[in-house]
């Protein structure tokens, strides 16, 4: 059926027909293939807005959608949302052994709760139509995390930057929260365009930092450390949950030892997650929490010598998606704090790493 001029375009634009696709038929280019060309388009620059580079290149293929995963192909079915594929990811990456055997203990781990919790909002917010069940509903905490975390390992894996000792760790209540935001912050990086390459912690003895993160085409290479503050009874943290005393004291000590795994030579990137309840109001200047970390780094800063600055870049981030529950959640806080030469030498790196902080959590729906 032929389309009107001023009618909507079917590529999904929300333009009408002759101020978008029309063009590009009038030259020669067949509609349906002129609708995808535009649809794919349109699908780039949504997930590039959420600090999303990557390709998942995928075709169809005998009734099912083949995937690029590294160097796999998998075949999904066809009506499997990206948001499935990611958990499809998840649970290959986690094994189904481990998630059998942590879902018949009592004292399950985290991810495990989340999980089942996930299914429970699923369940609960699907749409009464059986044949899509597709879900129209804000995610709660459980879901958000679990969300997340799930599209990080799927980035991990897509550039084969997830080295299975950190699949180890992640597994491991005691190391799993230290080692969870060091991955979030990898996949950061990885949907960014950046190659990483994770330190490994048992072949070095010398302090180190997390990982490197490069980018190939601005010709820079970063080191990345990532510092994630604990709390009882939060995230498998031995302890009761308690409402904050003092906070300051715990920043502190974070910050400085964040500071001493800065390399020789590169540019020196600090990550920092104050694991806090989201605020219910977020000024201008950034959340309150900032105030007492901004006042710590400059005093470090006017303490450190010209020739070797503590850091380049210090970004806070509260990714407290865990502390919300069955509550709806909101987008994430985050504020950072930079040196003058990377603010004039590489202000596009600061901005798409802070655009991508500002949207984390927030899932792309297609491919």
């Amino acid at each position: 059926m032929k389309t009107e001029r001023n009618e909507p375009c079917p590529c999904g634009s929300e333009q009408i027909y002759e101020k978008c696709c029309l063009k590009m038929v009038q030259s020669g280019v067949p509609e349906e293939v002129a609708f995808s060309l535009n649809k794919q388009k349109l699908v780039r620059q949504t997930r590039e807005q959420l600090g999303d580079y990557l390709p998942y290149p995928h075709a169809e293929y005998e009734g099912q959608r083949a995937v690029g995963v590294w160097s796999q192909i998998l075949n999904r079915p066809l009506e499997e949302t990206f948001h499935e594929f990611t958990m499809f990811i998840l649970f290959e990456t986690l094994g189904q052994d481990w998630i059998n055997e942590q879902t018949a203990t009592k004292s399950k781990h985290f991810i495990i709760t989340c999980i089942e919790k996930y299914e429970e909002w699923k369940k609960k917010n699907a749409e009464d139509n059986p044949d899509t069940q597709r879900l129209n509903a804000l995610p709660d905490g459980y879901a958000r995390y679990i969300g997340s975390l799930a599209y990080d390992i799927c980035a991990l894996q897509k550039t084969n930057h997830l080295p299975k000792e950190l699949i180890e760790r992640l597994k491991n209540e005691e190391q799993f929260q230290g080692v969870r935001y060091e991955m979030a912050v990898a996949a950061i990086f990885s949907r960014l365009n950046f190659e990483i390459e994770f330190l490994d912690k048992k072949k070095r003895k010398d302090k180190h930092c997390e990982f490197y993160a490069t980018h190939k085409e601005m010709g820079i290479c970063i080191a990345v450390e990532a510092k994630s503050r604990h709390r009882e009874g939060v995230l498998n943290y031995p302890g009761i949950y308690a409402k904050e005393k003092t906070i300051k004291r715990d920043f502190n000590k974070l910050i400085n030892r964040a500071t001493k795994k800065n390399p020789d030579g590169k540019l020196f990137f600090i990550f920092l997650d104050v694991n806090l309840p989201q605020s219910i109001t977020f000024k201008k200047a950034g959340p309150a929490w900032f105030k007492d970390i901004k006042k710590k780094l400059i005093s470090i800063f006017s303490e450190s010598k010209r020739d070797k600055k503590p850091f380049d870049a210090f970004f806070v981030t509260n990714f407290s998606f865990h502390l919300r529950e069955d509550k709806p959640t909101k987008v994430v806080e985050s504020a950072f704090f930079v040196s003058k030469n990377i603010e004039e030498s590489n202000p596009q790196v600061i901005e798409m790493i802070n655009n991508a902080l500002t949207h984390y959590g927030n899932l792309p729906d297609v491919y």
